[in-house]
């Protein structure tokens, strides 16, 4: 049950950070809210690891979870592109297909699903085709296909991070997250300059 608890805080919290976000960059450029909203994030997590006087993890988890920022900064800056110039409703439902990835990761790595998970994600697929279908497509036109571009670019960004990230917390969870949040940091950093 508690695991149940903290998965929809955390699908509440992930959700509604994705939303403000998109929100954020409709008036600031999408490479300085990654930079402030991570760069918080990391602070802060590199606050929570002095703390907690956590072990260095190995070079392996270092390189993964800055493998997982730049993967979270392309699916981060789709996103929020996507959604500040294409169509939310859309761009939001595509962005969560990244899943795939992870459960592709898996199946090539040997990892069998039971039935009740396979039509699991049947049916997440099922709901995210559902949902991102418009009846006013033709009247939104380039909108629609600028959105649906970057909303695949974001997709593609989470799946790569979900397989990194779980990589690199075999290191330590915290310093996974940090590793994360510096990848995302210096990527944007990169892009300000």
């Amino acid at each position: 049950m508690l695991g149940l608890g903290l998965a929809l805080a955390a699908a509440l919290a992930w959700g509604t950070s994705d939303f403000i976000g998109g929100l954020t960059t409709r008036g600031l450029a999408v490479v300085a809210v990654l930079l402030a909203s991570q760069g918080f994030g990391a602070v802060l997590l590199a606050a929570a690891v002095l703390a907690r006087d956590e072990p260095a993890p190995g070079t392996q988890s270092v390189l993964f979870g800055a493998l997982a920022g730049l993967a979270a900064a392309v699916g981060l800056g789709g996103l929020y592109q996507g959604m500040a110039i294409g169509v939310m409703s859309v761009v939001s439902p595509i962005s969560a297909t990244g899943a795939v990835v992870p459960v592709a990761f898996g199946l090539a790595r040997g990892e069998r699903p039971s039935a009740l998970q396979g039509l699991g994600v049947a049916l997440a697929l099922a709901g995210v085709v559902l949902v991102s279908r418009r009846r006013d497509a033709e009247r939104m036109g380039a909108r629609l296909a600028v959105g649906v571009s970057l909303a695949l670019l974001s997709a593609g960004g989470f799946g790569l991070f979900f397989v990194s990230i779980d990589l690199a917390a075999e290191g330590g969870v915290l310093w996974a997250t940090l590793a994360q949040r510096l990848g995302v940091v210096a990527a944007a950093g990169t892009v300000l300059v």
